[in-house]
């Protein structure tokens, strides 16, 4: 196992607690990133932050064509947000690992209170498994 001093904090870390790129994991370069994982997303949310305060018109243009191509996701979600803020929904463990932490997740969106509750990353498997279904169907 390789070694490599982190060049913010100046920690030393194991290779598999350093960050790569997807170009460096395409090239088989695991771990050779001048910075640690821990390191990197503090990097990377400062980053975003910073985008989106310089920004503020174009990030909102943005959220505003996203909720207008499917105006029923984004009052499923509204819904489910409110409902659960309310008290009138419960938010449920994840239903594969049973872990607390959860995000709603709507089948068909013409039911939006009718949500299953998934763990992130059991929610992005799940949309990973419809995208697979999806590409498939066309396909065939």
């Amino acid at each position: 196992m390789e070694y490599y001093r982190c060049a913010r904090c100046l920690k030393v870390k194991s290779q598999l607690d350093m960050h790569t790129t997807k170009r460096q994991r395409s090239e088989g370069l695991l771990g050779a990133g001048y910075l640690c994982k821990v390191c990197a997303r503090a990097v990377h949310s400062i980053n975003s932050n910073n985008y989106r305060i310089e920004n503020k018109e174009r990030v909102a243009e943005h959220i505003r064509k996203i909720r207008a191509a499917d105006t029923r996701k984004y009052k499923a979600q509204n819904m489910v947000g409110n409902a659960v803020r309310d008290g009138k929904l419960k938010r449920l463990p994840c239903v594969i690992c049973g872990t607390p932490d959860t995000v709603g997740h709507h089948p068909d969106y013409n039911f939006p209170l009718e949500v299953v509750w998934y763990c992130q990353l059991h929610h992005k498997e799940e949309h990973k498994r419809l995208r697979k279904e999806k590409e498939h169907e066309t396909n065939c």
